[in-house]
């Protein structure tokens, strides 16, 4: 094998610095392991090594491996480099150590970076949760007590209807302070997902947001949302989001077909005169007829309320045409061990507790039974930002 040795030189077109390494080939989103063998390196070659590492370490520079630029926040690579040496001996392949590790994962964002036009007070408001979330340690909970934990911070704020609809455009809708209930349901799942991973950066909400609120969880204009609640249900359980308990809970099979945004168009904005949109949304109706629908009856809910845990979103399977379900919350663990409704109400106006979930259903005319969802805990654990 050809003697080596390490050599740094600035890239003046991206005012990188390059370093000697032995290194495969990496990939972007992978940490980017750079590698040497100090034994067979002298006194400078070692402190100029260091020196480049610390210098890669503090970020900014943007370096190159095998000619392929690799993106990422720290945009950190390797570059091969051989130069014939009298002063170093021969570095033999067995001797080649990985011994540092960079990672490449974007820096991540507060929530007035993520969202700059969100106003001062939403922003203090997810700041306070997060914070309060971590100095209590809610991170230790199962999933199910976080979620409960979380939804509790939002009773009595206001309900406010059609939020995700206002803009003329498909945007992120954010909101800690005023929710509708499906809103209600997505920033709970989003936050609690977050405070289970110890993630509590604006950045890793937003990104939690929009993989709970879109068709394979990214936003792509009006028609990628998960309008209908079995969408919402099938493609969130499909990316492990959440799991469908409703037929382990006693539910039973039935068939609806799901065509109430087509048919009634003009109750929907941006439906009533963009014949491309509504055409998009008619296809989508299509494709949800080859989804399996469960529901639990009235009849049937007493045993499954056993077995309901908190946190557990609950929606209304509903007698009107064309739709599946007519509101969603949470199932909440009152203190005397019974089964209530944690949701966004727009009969109250606010986000409450309903004390009986079962009474709240057989009390609805228009309700025939519930659907049930049940969170999964994130299996990736973020250092603490």
């Amino acid at each position: 094998m050809a003697k080596q040795r390490s050599m740094f030189f600035p890239n003046l077109g991206e005012f990188g610095v390059h370093l000697c390494v032995n290194l495969p080939p990496l990939r972007y989103s992978q940490p980017a392991l750079l590698t040497s063998s100090f034994r067979a390196m002298s006194t400078l070659k070692k402190s100029m090594t260091i020196a480049a590492l610390l210098l890669i370490l503090s970020g900014g520079f943007s370096c190159y491996y095998g000619g392929s630029q690799l993106g990422g926040y720290a945009s950190l690579a390797g570059s091969i480099l051989s130069v014939p040496s009298e002063d170093a001996g021969t570095i033999p392949d067995s001797t080649i150590a990985r011994t540092i590790a960079v990672d490449v994962t974007p820096r991540p964002l507060s929530i007035a970076e993520t969202m700059p036009d969100l106003d001062s007070l939403e922003v203090r408001s997810f700041e306070n949760l997060m914070q309060l979330a971590d100095a209590r340690r809610v991170y230790l909970m199962p999933i199910d007590s976080i979620v409960q934990w979380v939804g509790e911070r939002f009773v009595g704020s206001t309900y406010v209807g059609g939020m995700l609809d206002a803009a003329d455009e498909e945007q992120l809708v954010v909101s800690f302070r005023k929710f509708d209930c499906v809103l209600f349901v997505e920033t709970v799942l989003a936050l609690s997902e977050g405070v289970a991973s110890r993630d509590y950066s604006g950045s890793g909400f937003v990104r939690r947001l929009e993989t709970l609120r879109y068709r394979g969880g990214e936003m792509n204009g009006y028609a990628s949302r998960l309008h209908y609640f079995s969408d919402w249900l099938h493609d969130n359980q499909i990316r492990g989001n959440v799991r469908d308990v409703t037929e382990e809970l006693g539910g039973v099979g039935r068939s609806k077909t799901l065509n109430i945004m087509s048919k009634h168009r003009r109750l929907y904005r941006r439906l009533a005169t963009d014949d491309s949109l509504h055409q998009e949304i008619v296809e989508m109706e299509a494709r949800l007829a080859t989804i399996p629908q469960y529901y639990i009856p009235q009849d049937l809910m007493r045993p499954a309320l056993d077995l309901i845990k908190p946190g557990d979103i609950v929606s209304t399977a509903t007698i009107a045409r064309g739709l599946d379900v007519s509101h969603s919350g949470f199932a909440y663990r009152n203190a005397d061990g019974s089964i209530g409704l944690l949701h966004a109400s727009s009969a109250n106006g606010e986000v409450m507790v309903t004390p009986s979930l079962r009474d709240y259903v057989v009390g609805n005319r228009l309700v025939e039974g519930i659907v049930v969802a049940r969170p999964i805990r994130p299996t990736r654990i973020a250092a603490a930002n």
